[in-house]
């Protein structure tokens, strides 16, 4: 992802954003730009998915005739889904002066994973306790790659200025 990312930046994108893995990975500046190599998810409503795919009964060995598809996904969620880092996320506003990134603001953002329901995966602010919790671990993902995150009331601040 490095190598991509790196190489739009050089052919003229003046943003990166990845997106797959369903978690926040770190943050770069390459070039004075941002790389986000994954910014988590917004919306993860997987528990209330219908209809369920066949494949994933296959997956989880489960029978169709046997199992609703609310039973299929609460499965899935407690077999894969059921920590706080695939329901913790960053909304990042890109703050541009003459042209250039001049500041990355990150707003944390919590799912809640312990939501009942359709409540849980809508994305809302994360409370001072996990708005820390969120920067701080992205503040540890970016380090190795030179980014410097501050927090500054529960709001992460990458500066650009030079």
């Amino acid at each position: 992802m490095p190598k991509l990312a790196h190489a739009a930046i050089d052919a003229g994108a003046d943003v990166f954003i990845g997106h797959g893995p369903h978690r926040l990975r770190a943050i770069e500046i390459y070039q004075g730009k941002p790389i986000f190599y994954s910014l988590g998810n917004f919306f993860f409503q997987i528990a209330t998915q219908e209809p369920v795919p066949a494949d994933l009964y296959e997956l989880l060995n489960g029978d169709p005739n046997a199992l609703t598809g609310n039973e299929i996904m609460a499965k899935l969620l407690k077999g894969w889904f059921d920590a706080p880092v695939w329901y913790q996320s960053v909304i990042a506003v890109s703050r541009f002066e003459h042209g250039q990134v001049a500041e990355v603001r990150l707003y944390p953002v919590d799912l809640g994973l312990t939501a009942q329901g359709a409540n849980q995966g809508i994305p809302r602010p994360a409370s001072p306790a996990v708005a820390k919790t969120i920067l701080e671990e992205l503040q540890r993902l970016s380090k190795p790659y030179g980014t410097t995150i501050a927090i500054e009331d529960g709001v992460g601040i990458i500066s650009l200025r030079k």
